[in-house]
């Protein structure tokens, strides 16, 4: 579980990604929008939005390429769930 605030922030589980993560797998909120990018800087104007009751998004992630995900609330602090796999 993660809270995805106003501030734009790398999308993982407690303080750091997996080591050798392979697979990462976003979980819509149940209320509200979050936007996405590989952007630090991503926003609700260029990050891609992922609403309640969409479907989850799935990374496939080869582990040697430190490939980071940035999440941005709308606005409201957003409990999503995540899933990351080695």
């Amino acid at each position: 579980v993660m809270t995805v605030t106003a501030t734009a922030t790398s999308v993982k589980i407690g303080a750091s990604p997996m080591t050798k993560r392979k697979q990462l797998i976003m979980l819509p909120p149940s209320d509200g929008t979050i936007y996405w990018g590989s952007d630090p800087g991503v926003t609700a104007s260029t990050g891609i939005p992922l609403s309640a009751g969409d479907g989850n998004v799935t990374f496939d992630i080869k582990p040697s390429s430190n490939m980071t995900i940035y999440a941005v609330s709308d606005g409201t602090d957003r409990v999503i769930k995540l899933i990351e796999g080695a």
